[in-house]
């Protein structure tokens, strides 16, 4: 989503600075000509090398996405991720939209799935068990010893004569039942300590989900104004081309409706990459995006589940 966002964001970019750039030029040749304003021809210029700028930005963004899809994908190099370096090489691919409903189960029920989730709920169980352990050296153990006993000769070989003994074993820490005590109310102690980190945890998800799941929204209602703006942009930028050229506007107009086209192309790309991320944000915090029936199908055939 990173890299697609960047290369989308950089086809803006370059396509306005190259609608800059044929202005500049026209101005250009207008100002040796006589017909415009030395003042326009600085605007037009601070406008196109502003728009410039921006590009090795962008680049440099795209250039760092790929190099991360390179590290997880185990790699070492470019050359040696030949996917990585084909979406790199591909430019024209849009940023990876998620679905107009986010297919997700009851959020209880994939919160537990998250590994800190299930490592805190462990960590209850363990101590609970530790802790009962601790109460049964209150009571005496019973053990019954078995031993078999036989009588070798002088070569080292087994004799004639058997022997069998068996008795029970009595272990109680009666005596120390102070220091018994204790142990208990440590154990307890760290049981209520996992308990407390168990809701902690959960809590934290369930922000996480929440956050993410409101980002999701809001940025998804944005999306319909921002669509609109870019239309208007792009068609007060060629009304704006047009009236100069008709002598009616000076070429001030021409500039901040380029200036304003770049920045709500921008910004509609913007949001759609954030749209993505809070979507990829939300199913992360709920602990991943398969349903309990596709995991463990998973499981069974070794597929991936789509999605």
């Amino acid at each position: 989503a990173e890299l697609r966002g960047s290369q989308v964001r950089l086809a803006v970019a370059q396509s306005n600075a190259d609608l800059q750039g044929e202005s500049f030029d026209l101005l250009r040749t207008l100002f040796e000509n006589g017909r415009a304003t030395r003042l326009d021809l600085e605007r037009a210029e601070a406008q196109f090398r502003a728009t410039l700028s921006i590009l090795p930005q962008l680049e440099a963004s795209m250039r760092i996405a790929a190099a991360n899809l390179v590290t997880l994908t185990g790699q070492l190099h470019l050359s040696q991720a030949p996917l990585v370096e084909m979406a790199l090489n591909n430019a024209s691919g849009e940023i990876p939209a998620p679905p107009d409903v986010l297919e997700i189960e009851t959020p209880e029920a994939m919160i537990r799935r998250r590994p800190d989730v299930r490592a805190a709920e462990r960590e209850i169980a363990e101590r609970l068990a530790l802790g009962e352990a601790e109460r049964a050296r209150l009571f005496p153990t019973i053990t019954f010893n078995a031993n078999l006993l036989s009588v070798f000769n002088e070569d080292n070989d087994l004799g004639d004569s058997f022997g069998f003994a068996i008795g029970p074993a009595i272990r109680w820490d009666g005596p120390d039942l102070r220091r018994v005590r204790a142990d208990i109310e440590v154990q307890d102690a760290q049981t209520k300590r996992a308990v407390a980190n168990y809701e902690s945890v959960v809590v934290q998800a369930l922000g996480e989900v929440e956050s993410a799941l409101i980002g999701y929204a809001f940025e998804r209602a944005r999306r319909a104004d921002l669509e609109a703006a870019a239309e208007s942009s792009e068609r007060a930028a060629s009304l704006a081309r047009l009236r100069f050229e008709e002598g009616l506007d000076d070429f001030l107009d021409v500039i901040d409706a380029q200036r304003a086209q770049l920045e709500s192309q921008d910004r509609l790309e913007i949001s759609r990459l954030e749209t993505t991320r809070q979507a990829i944000f939300a199913y992360r915090a709920l602990g991943g995006i398969w349903t309990d029936a596709q995991f463990n199908s998973s499981r069974a055939t070794g597929d991936m589940p789509d999605g």
